[in-house]
């Protein structure tokens, strides 16, 4: 949990005992831009017992002004009070917001792509929200891992093992010749019989189970998943443990789900199946005797449940259904008590196309990079002539991941995305660089001048608004993690951008007066700190230089 002084906190406590008793959800920040917060009384028509409510407010030290208007009571805080706030807080601890570690365990599948291909732009929102959510639960104070899936039993992989055995026989296992074989199997399928005749008796073998078989085909998607681990690297990714599927072919927990849903599974010739009160039938046995992914999917879940206390999967909205699935025979059905958490997002696609490994119709996830790294190295060669180039590919590196990233995490998840290339590697605007530069300016202000340890008692409405900004940090966190929304942490390090730009245009900050000087160089020490560490829940990668 965070751990910081809440001055909403403060202001319900006030209340109490009083006519009327303020909730810390009653005290809304303000965004009409008439106070710092709000507390809407369109419930109340008692005046006096509202009168009573602002002069309690009135009469908490931190609280610059308190009145009642029309429907709301508008509450500002001191600058001062914020400022020290801030200040005791990173002083004491060198963050802000403080945790404090919470109990339970969160782990957070992400990514899980079958490993047909390279990682493509329509896959890599799911790893960029996926990585950006685990990290904002550890910030909150979970005690975090992070998981992939991965899927060497299913269809796709069979399809890309028999593809390349079919059409680069005696070629090298690379990610190139299985994505060949992978694409070339699919083109024929039709004409080499169907996925009956090519795929299923390769599961039939699989589920024996044929060890040599699981072998071949955990090799072969140990290949792809080298270069799927070696881009999710570039984009600042990592992920903790690779979950093979093939390891709940014959596992306990698979046994524990058949055992669970024994009572509850229905009957269709020789397959089995449960029923969805929405009226659906979810098989986990075909008629041949082999189970569906849905049964080592809940086979999987379960040992996630033996381990973690919260289980959350970041999704595509296909897979909304199957999540409601998933979260009904977990949850209702075998009474599994613990936490499972869906995150659905929507899917990036190219104008006019859709994007498909399969089929061939990708943008690697690679080639984007380059393409970012070839335009800002470009940027940062006309800004900068006293760089050597290796300093200026690690600048230019940075620039193009973290605006990737940031191009991508700050969309709503639940809103699509096209693919754009101007709009994916954009340096101008909102976006990373903006954010980037920002941080590389409050260095260049800070090696500049001489420090001061004297402060003033008065605040300009710059200073102030900067230093309710970074106040909010804490606010954006929660609400993000409540809602699964990383976006609302890009839109929070955008507005405390912007705030500090501001300052920075309309008040000087290396000036000859030793408390102003002081004062404004632990305002940008202050919000180098909590910029930063909003930044790096969302990937964006701080720079003392651009």
């Amino acid at each position: 949990m965070l751990l910081y002084d809440d001055f909403r906190k403060k202001i319900a406590d006030c209340t109490s005992g009083g006519r009327i008793e303020l909730h810390r959800s009653d005290i809304e920040i303000d965004t009409r831009g008439f106070a710092d917060f709000v507390v809407k009384t369109f419930r109340h028509k008692d005046q006096a017992a509202i009168g009573e409510l602002v002069e309690r407010i009135r009469g908490l030290e931190f609280v610059e002004r308190c009145d009642h208007s029309g429907d709301y009571v508008n509450v500002s805080i001191r600058a001062e009070s914020l400022f020290s706030l801030l200040d005791s807080a990173i002083s004491s601890t060198g963050i802000f917001p403080d945790v404090f570690q919470d109990p339970e365990r969160v782990v957070v599948e992400h990514t899980s792509a079958n490993p047909t291909g390279p990682i493509h732009v329509g896959r890599i929102r799911n790893s960029i929200i996926g990585d950006s959510m685990a990290r904002i639960y550890s910030r909150y104070g979970y005690r975090v891992s992070t998981q992939y899936f991965v899927n060497d039993s299913g269809k796709q992989v069979m399809a890309m093992y028999a593809g390349f055995q079919r059409y680069c026989a005696g070629l090298p296992l690379s990610v190139e010749n299985l994505l060949h074989g992978y694409q070339e199997i699919y083109r024929h399928m039709d004409a080499l019989g169907g996925e009956d005749a090519v795929i299923s008796p390769l599961l039939k073998r699989y589920e024996t189970p044929d060890e040599a078989l699981l072998a071949e085909i955990k090799n072969a998607c140990s290949v792809v998943l080298k270069d799927i681990r070696d881009t999710m690297s570039r984009l600042g990714i990592s992920i903790e443990d690779y979950v093979w599927e093939s390891g709940f072919l014959q596992s306990e927990e698979l046994v524990e789900v058949f055992e669970s849903l024994k009572p509850k599974l229905k009957e269709d010739g020789d397959a089995r199946y449960v029923q969805m009160p929405w009226g659906k039938k979810e098989y986990l046995v075909r008629s041949d005797g082999t189970r569906l992914y849905l049964a080592r999917d809940l086979a999987y879940h379960l040992f996630k449940a033996h381990h973690f206390d919260v289980i959350v999967d970041v999704l595509g909205e296909d897979h909304k259904d199957y999540a409601r699935t998933i979260g009904h025979v977990l949850s209702d059905l075998m009474e599994v008590d613990r936490r499972f958490e869906f995150l659905i997002y929507s899917f990036i696609s190219l104008e006019g196309a859709k994007l498909s490994t399969r089929q061939g119709n990708i943008i690697t996830v690679n080639d984007l990079i380059e393409r970012g790294r070839e335009e800002a190295s470009r940027i940062v060669s006309g800004k900068e002539n006293s760089y050597d180039s290796k300093t200026r590919e690690s600048i230019a590196e940075a620039v193009a991941v973290s605006s990737i990233r940031f191009n991508v995490i700050r969309v709503n998840p639940q809103k699509a995305i096209v693919f754009r290339w101007d709009e994916a590697l954009s340096t101008e605007g909102d976006s990373a660089p903006f954010v980037m530069y920002s941080f590389a300016r409050s260095t260049s202000i800070l090696d500049k001048g001489t420090a001061s340890n004297l402060r003033k008692r008065q605040f300009d409405v710059e200073e102030k608004s900067l230093l309710w900004n970074m106040y909010l940090y804490p606010e954006s966190l929660e609400r993000s993690l409540a809602s699964k929304r990383p976006d609302l942490i890009a839109a929070y390090v955008l507005s405390l951008t912007k705030a500090f730009n501001d300052f920075y245009s309309s008040c000087q900050v290396n000036v000859q007066d030793d408390e102003v000087r002081g004062t404004r160089r632990r305002i940008v020490e202050m919000y180098r700190t909590i910029v930063k560490d909003a930044a790096d829940l969302i990937g964006i990668k701080m720079l003392e230089r651009m």
